[in-house]
């Protein structure tokens, strides 16, 4: 019988930050990978410059 449930949100019981690193550099390839910088897609660099923006702005909004 389940008698409680644990939620880590804040990470003070579990640093994840290295495993969230990890994930969100997947992603960006992942998300890379489907644009084509021969076809007129942006280089990485500019992908990079791009992406951190918008993740800029979301933190700003409190937007997770």
């Amino acid at each position: 019988m389940i008698k409680a449930l644990l939620f880590d949100f804040g990470q003070t019981l579990v640093d994840s930050a290295h495993a969230f690193r990890a994930a969100e550099k997947e992603a960006q390839g992942r998300l890379f990978a489907h644009m084509d910088p021969g076809a007129g897609g942006p280089s990485w660099k500019e992908f990079l410059g791009r992406y951190r923006g918008i993740r800029k702005e979301f933190h700003q909004e409190s937007n997770f």
